[in-house]
């Protein structure tokens, strides 16, 4: 390195190490092998390496055979990093490589997620609980449930191609406490991109039984498909959840619900619809409805 820096050799062959904030100046021309295999990140750290003074730089990005047989993911990277070349493009970058690996949980163990299912409103939450834990303060127990559906459920670049409108309508559904206001965010994607795609009114009817399950305090729902005519629905309740024992020990004895000891209930439903996501909402209101006539005080 040491040599390079000195103009001793002019070509250096080395690891990912030089990400870490090298500086030389004088270097303008880099090669990344199998650039395919690294992350977006990870590129751009890379590729900003070179360039550093008034010389114009060069970036070669090699991959092995031809680009057909790249990954979705590899390939949507590797765009990225082509279209973003300009000056002070790291923060658009960064932003596209957040939404390709997913948020994660910023205090938990996991270190990818979905963005559709977190956003950046959970950021927010996790902050100010941490926060209030670390003043002594306590937290709440608002219950985030999560809402596992056979179908996609996502705004898609698509169908609304800027980033950041995108990160906005996903913050207005995380937040949105009514079904009206979950409506009013449909609304506004309607009346700005046109008629609303099937993984859009997905994402509608995961948001509204969210809001149904809150009532019940469950941590989550899971809906999959038995056959033509019927689904799979599973709840989770919490610790929360008001159940009578009363009323479990009749299901427990007759039915018509099956619950297990960690306060999972299963249910079969008919499809009473031929749309399939308005199938699974009326699926979902009446197997909380089950719960709620039949297990809570």
């Amino acid at each position: 390195m040491l040599s390079f820096i000195a103009h001793e050799i002019n070509v250096l062959v080395c690891t990912t190490i030089i990400e870490t904030g090298i500086d030389v100046s004088t270097a303008n021309t880099m090669f990344i092998d199998d650039a395919d295999d690294f992350g977006l990140s990870q590129l751009y750290q890379l590729r900003g390496r070179i360039g550093r003074s008034k010389e114009r730089a060069f970036a070669f990005l090699l991959i092995k055979g031809a680009r057909e047989n790249l990954t979705a993911i590899a390939k949507t990277r590797l765009e990225i990093l082509h279209k973003f070349s300009e000056l002070g493009a790291g923060f658009r970058i960064a932003q596209h490589d957040l939404e390709l690996r997913g948020a994660g949980d910023l205090l938990g163990k996991n270190q990818h997620g979905h963005m559709a299912a977190v956003g950046y409103d959970l950021y927010a939450e996790l902050l100010r609980e941490a926060v209030k834990e670390l003043k002594g303060q306590g937290t709440d127990d608002a219950i985030d449930p999560e809402v596992i559906l056979p179908v996609s459920a996502l705004i898609s670049d698509k169908y609304c191609p800027d980033l950041h409108e995108r990160m906005s309508y996903y913050q207005r559904l995380a937040s949105a406490d009514t079904p009206e206001k979950i409506d009013g965010v449909i609304f506004d994607l309607e009346d700005l991109y046109g008629d609303v795609p099937d993984e859009v009114h997905a994402l509608r009817v995961s948001a509204l039984i969210k809001l149904a399950l809150k009532k019940i305090f469950a941590l989550r729902l899971e809906i999959s498909r038995i056959n033509e005519k019927q689904l799979s629905v599973a709840i989770s309740l919490s610790s929360q959840s008001k159940v009578s024992q009363e009323k479990l020990l009749s299901v427990m004895r007759d039915g018509p619900l099956r619950v297990t000891p960690q306060q999972k209930v299963l249910q079969t439903v008919g499809i009473a619809s031929t749309h399939i996501n308005e199938a699974l909402l009326e699926a979902s209101k009446q197997a909380i409805n089950m719960i709620s006539q039949h297990l809570l005080d």
